[in-house]
């Protein structure tokens, strides 16, 4: 997608231009069956015990092979509760960006514990105020120039919440002046762009999260754990959708204000569905593999809404991993079946995750599985695989975002980057462009050894 120059809103106000984990096993590849031992000792030990206290629910469909992809011994590696007594210092927060975004994650840091909202910054004043609706904590300061909230010596971390072009700019100012950051995904517009962000911040030495906040969901960990335990087998294909069914367009006050608030729409600002919606699904895949793809493909059109838009309105990307797994992503504008949904193909096993919640499937047979005997595996439960239902993971899927934010708090105490790090929001940030060029070329893009940036 080629960024046209216009009218630069970025200009007002202070928003100038140019606009140019703990506890990875990182060796481990989709479908590595070289702990096939450990595996099958785990799921056996987890079946006796899960049989005595009911872990296992009497629709579940697995095969032996998979039964203890419930085990409650797997664990979140990495979750950061936003419940309970927190005794750390309380860091001041100042949000750069309060619309529709940063006020909702204003609203969020209401309730975690250790976080104040001290500081917001918008050019709209509107924004700023509305923003009072959200925020319960008092006495936070206003700024419409977001390098005057960098100034602020109270100020200990910012949340970056801004348009998608505006990024990298806020980022390496905040990076500059000793802040942590919690930059919103996509972290950067452009490869050269997320290059030179992922420069000064790795300078820098700040504490700095991605706002890829699937990572600190237990139920998305939970999902990754199964994967990368070997639970489905070797999985070749991934299926991810994020579809709505509306113009995504912002009302307008006043005309001149179009292209700041639907920003969205406009290939200066945004790199549309792609950026918006797809990034979050592309990273946890480049997650759960430890790697980024070797090659992108792509289509999109602006088929439906016909309103002046110039970020298309569906897309459909396709990447391939040296493993051979194969990635799809659909969003779509024009119709909301499944929402947002997540399709992960083994062969032992299958998982389908939905907005906040999964569900694993057997690849078994019913037929293989008449007469069979579990150990700790009620018959009523073998008669349920018979029946291929799918059973629920049990992991809370709520609130990605106060899961992330106070995975953030954490990171900035203990001085330790978070899992949804500078590193793995670049990665995902050039497989965006990547697509990007790809729907727009029509040629693939292959990953270059000069991308291996951070």
């Amino acid at each position: 997608m080629t960024r046209t120059t216009k009218s630069n809103f970025a200009s007002h106000a202070g928003f100038n231009s140019p606009w140019n984990p703990s506890g990875d096993r990182s060796g481990d590849r989709l479908g590595d069956r070289s702990d096939n031992a450990s595996i099958q000792n785990k799921r056996r030990n987890f079946l006796k015990s899960a049989a005595a206290t009911g872990a296992i629910a009497t629709t579940l469909p697995l095969s032996s092979a998979l039964a203890s992809a419930f085990s409650a011994q797997s664990g979140n590696e990495s979750a950061s509760s936003t419940e309970g007594a927190y005794a750390g210092p309380q860091l001041n927060i100042g949000i750069i960006g309060v619309g529709s975004r940063g006020a909702g994650i204003a609203s969020v840091l209401n309730d975690v514990p250790g976080m104040k909202v001290s500081a917001i910054c918008d050019t709209l004043d509107f924004r700023l105020q509305a923003a009072k609706a959200y925020i319960k904590h008092e006495g936070y300061k206003s700024y419409t120039d977001f390098r005057q909230l960098l100034d602020d010596k109270g100020i200990d971390a910012v949340v970056i919440a801004s348009p998608f072009s505006m990024h990298a700019n806020m980022a390496k100012a905040a990076a500059q002046a000793g802040k942590a950051i919690y930059c919103e995904k996509t972290l950067s517009y452009g490869i050269d762009e997320t290059r030179e962000l992922a420069k000064a911040v790795s300078s820098s030495g700040v504490i700095f999260q991605t706002g890829h906040q699937h990572r600190n969901s237990p139920l998305v960990q939970q999902v990754r754990n199964y994967v990368r335990d070997g639970y489905l087998g070797k999985v070749i294909k991934i299926e991810s959708q994020w579809n709505r069914n509306n113009n995504w367009r912002r009302t307008v006050p006043d005309p001149a204000l179009e292209r700041q608030i639907n920003w969205r729409m406009y290939r200066e600002y945004s790199g549309g569905l792609a950026a918006e919606l797809c990034s979050h699904q592309i990273d946890f895949v480049n997650w759960i593999t430890d790697s980024h793809p070797t090659r992108v493909m792509g289509m999109g059109g602006i088929d439906y809404w016909k309103d002046g838009r110039e970020t298309y309105d569906n897309v459909n990307i396709l990447t391939e991993y040296d493993t051979g797994l194969k990635a799809s992503y659909t969003s779509l504008t024009s119709n909301t079946k499944d929402h947002r949904r997540m399709t992960l193909l083994g062969d032992k096993g299958s998982i389908v995750m939905y907005d906040d919640k999964a569900y694993v499937y057997s690849e078994t047979r019913p037929e293989d599985l008449a007469g069979a005997v579990v150990d700790g595996v009620s018959g009523a439960t073998m008669k349920a695989w018979q029946q291929q239902k799918g059973v629920a993971i049990d992991a809370d899927g709520q609130d990605s975002t106060a899961y992330a934010l106070a995975a953030f708090r954490d990171a900035i105490v203990e001085q330790k980057q978070p899992i949804s790090s500078l590193k793995s929001g670049a990665q995902t940030a050039v497989v965006v462009q990547m697509a990007l060029d790809a729907m727009d070329s029509g040629n693939t893009q292959h990953w270059r050894k000069d991308y291996d940036f951070v």
